[in-house]
């Protein structure tokens, strides 16, 4: 349950492909003629979950905040997020499809996928993650340093307004670093 004003609590969904992890699985040898190269591999499964992540959520109340692959390339971490907040089954089923198409690609090493929502307190990093906070106290730091803490207004394209001690001050999003959501506790 979650508390009145809190964010949708952290979901994480943590899967490892099944073939991936067969020690008789075939690997595909590396500068063969006509084979792609490990990196190669990488390059295209790469490329082939970031295309399944453009397209996932398009025309729908959630997207993509962040994924983000480990220096090693053995674990994939996707932060989702929607305008009304993530649910457990809008992560299944993003979990789901990665999955599928980890399990068909040639890449020959296990990879640990993780597809959860931010937490509560964790920083806006897009825009679109305002609306849904309307209402809520946020603590803005400008670029140029200034902490500015009070309740969110109102939110469009072009920035946000926000009541604070001082009035109601209004912010473009390229002059404020990412915000967050002050927690009631």
């Amino acid at each position: 349950m979650k508390s009145e004003g809190a964010k949708a609590p952290f979901f994480v969904f943590e899967q490892t492909s099944p073939r991936a992890m067969n020690p008789l699985a075939t690997t595909t040898p590396s500068g063969e003629s006509g084979e792609k190269t490990r990196p190669e591999l990488l390059a295209d499964l790469k490329a082939s979950i970031q295309a399944l992540l453009d397209g996932y959520f398009v025309e729908q109340d959630w997207f993509v905040v962040e994924s983000r692959w480990s220096g090693d390339a053995r674990k994939l971490t996707v932060n989702l997020d929607g305008d009304r907040g993530v649910t457990i089954e809008v992560c299944t089923g993003l979990n789901r499809a990665i999955g599928a198409l980890l399990d068909e690609h040639p890449w020959d090493s296990p990879v640990l996928l993780e597809v959860g929502s931010p937490g509560a307190d964790t920083p806006f990093s897009m825009p679109r993650q305002y609306p849904q906070h309307i209402g809520r106290r946020l603590q803005v730091t400008t670029l140029l340093g200034e902490t500015h803490e009070g309740t969110l207004l109102e939110a469009d394209e072009n920035g946000f307004g926000l009541e604070t001690k001082a009035g109601t001050e209004r912010f473009s999003y390229e002059q404020v670093r990412p915000s967050r959501v002050l927690l009631p506790f």
